[in-house]
């Protein structure tokens, strides 16, 4: 039932914006150069807020909606995890095998996945804000080097992953190409402390809408608002994305204390979104994908820590 109002709030509020042209200009009078730094900002802390002001009631709607579905989807499962967790089962049970509760058992899983939500309207309303801004800022002469034809919408975002196309081009290939073959070596060594698992269905639907969320959410951030926002302000291509992908692997700091793999990886997308002329689609296609590899060796041990390891680097992100 959840995931239903989630999916009809994502459709509705498109829907009432599709005759809104172009698509992120502020209706309304509101016009007039807006924020391209404090605005997102508080759309990443309160999702909807930017769109209200805008005039983009629709859009708004679905980003607040969306939140606040996650929000009571992750309490409630939050709920079962704590009584789960007061249990005999749970208490008398040893460390490892607390750890492959946490990671395999559906609960969890459904935790994790539900608070994905929270951070999808966040994520994407921020993006839509800045987006707004922009165009209220182009006769001001800024973000010329944004092509005024490029609206990558909510809707655009949310089908990249799904544009199979850009398993044609090298750019998208080899980054694969290098997550599956590392995915099919770690899958067949034997890590000390680990062991096989049987990978369920609640592990592969878990494993996709992980990686979906993760492909199109940081993307809009990272490379949607963040990286040209620096490049607008620095000058610089090079320190813009160099300042977004600094910040993209500080962020997962909580997966590895040593996010070499997220800053190369952040980089490389960064300079993909530049070279497609600032279009995120290819970035959002690599990093979902990336993703459903390396969280599915994850769910494919009894370990949490074999998220891929290349000791001490973990390439999830």
């Amino acid at each position: 039932m959840r995931l239903s109002l989630i999916l009809l709030s994502l459709i509705l509020g498109p829907i009432l914006q599709a005759q809104e042209e172009p698509y992120f200009k502020a209706l309304g009078g509101m016009e007039k150069e807006r924020g391209d730094f404090w605005r997102p900002t508080i759309s990443l802390l309160l999702p909807g807020f930017d769109q209200y002001t805008a005039g983009h009631f629709g859009s708004g709607f679905a980003y607040t909606s969306l939140f606040f579905l996650g929000r009571e989807w992750t309490d409630s499962s939050t709920t079962r995890v704590k009584k789960f967790e007061d249990s005999v089962e749970y208490q008398t049970s040893s460390t490892d095998e607390k750890e492959n509760f946490r990671n395999h058992k559906t609960m969890y899983q459904e935790q994790s996945f539900s608070s994905q939500f929270q951070l999808v309207a966040r994520g994407i309303s921020a993006y839509h804000s800045f987006r707004t801004s922009v165009e209220s800022r182009r006769h001001l002469g800024q973000y010329k080097f944004l092509p005024k034809n490029l609206e990558e919408t909510p809707v655009d975002i949310a089908m990249a992953p799904f544009e199979f196309s850009f398993l044609k081009r090298s750019t998208t290939l080899v980054p694969l190409g290098v997550i599956a073959t590392l995915s099919i070596l770690n899958h067949g060594s034997k890590t000390e402390g680990n062991e096989k698992a049987t990978f369920s269905s609640s592990d592969l639907g878990y494993t996709m809408g992980l990686s979906y969320n993760a492909g199109t959410n940081e993307e809009a951030i990272f490379r949607g608002w963040m990286m040209p926002f620096a490049r607008e302000y620095t000058g610089s291509y090079f320190f813009a994305n160099l300042i977004q992908s600094s910040i993209f692997a500080a962020a997962h700091l909580n997966q590895t204390e040593v996010p070499i793999i997220q800053l190369g990886l952040g980089y490389y997308l960064g300079w993909l979104t530049e070279r497609n002329n600032w279009s995120i689609s290819e970035s959002i296609f690599i990093h979902a994908w990336w993703d459903v590899f390396a969280f599915a060796m994850q769910y494919s041990t009894q370990k949490e820590t074999a998220v891929l390891m290349l000791p001490p680097l973990s390439v999830a992100f």
